[in-house]
């Protein structure tokens, strides 16, 4: 009995919460909602909330299977991808990684 009322209450409460903070318009998920539940479409996006949304959202398809659950954590991964990421840091990292490599490559050239 108690699971069925946690399961009710996500479904019918928490999911339809963090789906009215999908920003349809920039990508992501609004980063403010205040006390009175009036969403501030200007508020600052983080990259975390928005990780977490994509956790809550994958955690959520899981448990129910629902495909909508699954678009809403693609939302937020599209926009974590496009918005969140130091493309310069990852070209460093990827030639720091690579360059073991290169080098190796090199030594075995005569």
């Amino acid at each position: 009995m108690f699971v069925q009322e946690v399961k009710d209450h996500l479904i019918h409460k928490i999911i339809p919460f963090w789906e009215g903070l999908k920003d349809e318009e920039f990508g992501g998920y609004y980063g403010y909602k205040g006390f009175d539940l009036v969403t501030d479409k200007e508020a600052v996006k983080g990259c975390i909330l928005n990780s977490r949304i994509l956790w809550f959202f994958s955690n959520c398809y899981m448990l129910t299977g629902d495909e909508e659950l699954m678009q809403h954590a693609r939302h937020a991964y599209c926009f974590l991808k496009e918005h969140c990421v130091d493309r310069i840091i990852i070209r460093r990292s990827l030639s720091m990684l690579l360059l073991p490599i290169t080098m190796h490559q090199k030594m075995r050239r005569p």
